[in-house]
Formats: structure tokens, sequence, C-alpha cells
């Protein structure tokens, strides 16, 4: 047979394929939901996940270029006995910042923080459990945190316990609706605090508001609320090359002021931004695994659904095969015409999966802060991965159809 007789079976196997597909829409739609659903959960979930783990990532660089935490607990799940055991390792406290600062040429900052969820009331209005962070005067020049009207507190109202605090944009539009609230009064478990600035809007991530904050002089915490309550310190380092040399400065200075000998081993713990970043991803991959099982179970309940439709098929088509066969088709033809349908299924709800998985990105970045975007390397993928669904779905039903014996197949009723 010439290469153009080849070329014209060819092309007369895939029209005819296309043909089965498009004359049975309603059961070719429903055989390729599973494959839709499948390829739509990593177009989708990817570029989810990417767009988390990119806030996370900015979240964390707003500590600042070069800056790393000291926690009297060690990031990530504790068991009860690490928990017992760290719960007894002395307090972290604005005095171990200052010495930081004071004792390391390595250091340029230390700002002690610490948080707790209170009610606050401005007249009649109130807002519900939001983060009271107390904080050194030092931490606007650590953190990446602006301003957006008003100023922060100064080393001697921090020094001097002065009732003064810095408010996110959402306790401002809740306690003081139409308002300036600049150097106006909210309470704070009965304790009065003037309002000296306001931060600028960061929106929410994953329905949590950003914004809602309220910011006060760490000395003015411990009067306000005591020193029963666990502190960090974040450390800003000269710049982000000095950082390894940072946290040696840190972990001697902490070690002499706590009377540690060489054998003991630190009762405290130095947290690094790639530590914290990686440390998220490594639970992003939980939510990884799950993607991968959705989609897995989705592609092959898809496969099945397709091998199904086209063993279905082959028993609808059987004396139309042995017709071919009888004028000539052979097995490569057959099989061809078969693997082509299933594979036209498939790459059909791949297409689709694509769509969706995109849209379902842009929904997520339009009505969420999480940057949600398509990864370019997942469309191929998934869309090749969908293909191969329906090619192997295809394989059995296409082989029972090149084997059938075009004088039986003629005798089918």
């Amino acid at each position: 047979m010439s290469s153009t007789g080849k070329v014209t079976i060819v092309a007369e196997s895939l029209r005819m394929a296309l043909a089965g597909v498009l004359a049975n829409k309603l059961r070719s739609g429903l055989t390729i939901l599973g494959v839709i659903v499948g390829v739509t959960t990593v177009v989708g979930m990817l570029a989810v996940v990417q767009g988390m783990n990119a806030s996370v990532a900015g979240m964390i660089e707003e500590m600042g270029t070069g800056s790393f935490l000291i926690s009297k607990f060690a990031m990530g799940n504790l068991s009860t006995a690490e928990y017992l055991k760290q719960r007894r390792y002395p307090d972290i406290t604005e005095d171990d910042a200052m010495e930081l600062s004071r004792s390391s040429s390595w250091i340029k900052e230390a700002s002690a923080s610490v948080t707790t969820v209170h009610e606050i009331h401005a007249g009649r209005l109130e807002a519900d459990n939001v983060p009271v962070k107390g904080l050194s005067s030092t931490f606007a020049e650590i953190t990446q945190m602006e301003l957006a009207r008003g100023r922060v507190f100064t080393d001697q109202e921090n020094v001097r316990r002065k009732n003064v605090c810095i408010i996110g944009p959402s306790v401002a539009k809740e306690l003081f609706p139409g308002l300036d609230p600049l150097n106006r009064f909210l309470s704070i478990d009965r304790h009065r605090f003037r309002v000296v600035g306001v931060m600028a809007e960061r929106g929410k991530m994953f329905g949590q508001d950003l914004d809602s904050f309220v910011l006060i002089p760490h000395g003015s915490y411990r009067k306000a609320f005591g020193r029963g309550f666990h502190a960090v310190l974040i450390v800003q380092a000269n710049d982000a090359n000095a950082v390894p040399a940072a946290i040696d400065d840190a972990i001697g200075i902490l070690r002499r002021r706590r009377g540690l000998r060489t054998a003991d081993e630190n009762n405290f713990f130095i947290i690094t931004q790639e530590a914290m970043i990686t440390s998220y991803e490594q639970m992003t991959g939980a939510i990884y695994a799950v993607m991968i099982g959705v989609a897995g179970i989705s592609l092959l309940v898809g496969g099945i659904g397709i091998m199904n439709i086209m063993l279905v098929t082959v028993t609808e088509r059987t004396r139309e095969i042995g017709l071919r066969k009888a004028v000539g088709a052979c097995r490569m033809h057959l099989m061809l015409q078969f693997i082509s349908e299933a594979a036209g299924l498939s790459s059909v709800g791949g297409v689709l999966g694509l769509l969706l998985g995109a849209g379902l990105a842009a929904l997520v970045r339009g009505a969420t802060p999480i940057p949600a975007r398509v990864i370019g390397w997942s469309l191929p993928m998934a869309f090749l991965f969908s293909i191969a669904v329906g090619v192997t779905a295809g394989l059995f039903p296409a082989l029972k159809a090149a084997r059938l014996h075009p004088v039986d197949a003629l005798r089918q009723e």
C-alpha cells in the first residue's frame, strides 16, 4: 500500500473516531467528568498552593531583611513531653533584646514581641478577638510594616510604660467609623490607650483579617497584663550576610545570661526565615498529597469510565467492525480508530479541566489576597496526563475490536 493510501486510512480512522464521540454527546460528556475533575484539581490547586506559599513568604519577609526569631518554644508540632520540657525554660524578655542590641556588633536591632487576644472598646463600639501585640519601640526599624498615618511609639514611651497604641485599619473602621482615630482613646481590658498611629492596609489571608490588631509598647503590655505570656525576640542582623554571625552572637549572649555550661543544651530556639518557609512548605506537602490523591482517583474513575464506554462501543459496532475488516481494514487501523476515540474523549476532558483550573485560580486571586497563579508547566503536564489516561483506557477495547473475526462479527445481531 502506498504512503498516500496509509495516510488516507489513518485520516479516515480519526474521522470515524471523532464521529463516534460526537454521536453520543451526553454519554461522552458524562464519561469525561472524572478527567475534568482530575485536571482541574491539578491545575487549580497547584496555583492556589503556590499562591499560598508566596503569601506566607511575603509575610515572613515583613520581619525585615536579615531577621530571625528567638523563642522559648521550638517551631512546629510539639509532643506533650517536649512542650512540658520547654515550658520550664526561662522566658524571653525585653532585657534579652536590649542586651543583644548592646553587646553584639553583628546585631542591628532586637525587639521583644508578645501577643494575646482581647476585646477592644471605644465608647459604645467594640471589636472582638483582636490580637494585641506588645512590642519594643525598635519593631518599626526591623519589620517592614508601614504606617498609613501618625507615628510609632518611642523608646521613652516604652520605658515609661505609656498607654499609647497603633491600630490596624480594620480596628480603625470598626471603632472609629468616619472619624480620624489619631489621638482618640480605646480600652483594652479597662486600660485606656491613646491612638498615635494607623498601619497601612494589608488585606486578608486564608479568611484571616491581617488588619485587625493593636500594637502597644512592650513595657505598657507588661504593666497592663503581667508577665505570664510567651514572648519572642525579632532580631535583625546588620545585613543578610551577617545573619550567621548574628545568630552565633545571640546564642553566646543568651547562654551567658542564662548561666549555661558548655555541656548544657540551649534552653531557647533560633528560628530563621528560611526555616519558617521550609516548615510551611512541609505543611503544604499534606495539601499536595491530598491533591494528588483526589486527582489520581478522579483520573482513575475517568479512565475506567472511558474503558467501559469504549467496550460498549465495540459491542454496539461489532457488525461495522466486521464489515471494515472484510473490505481490508487491518488490526492496526481498527486499534487506531478506537484508541483515537478514547484519547479524543480524554483530551476534551483535559482541555475543559485546564480552563476550569485556570478559572479556579482566577477566582481565588480575585476573591482573596492569595496571589494564585497558574504554573506554566502544570498545563502541558496535566493535558498530556489526561491523554495518557485516554490512550491507556482505550487500549483494551481497541485490542478487543482488532481481534474480532470478520465472519463472526458480521453474524452478530
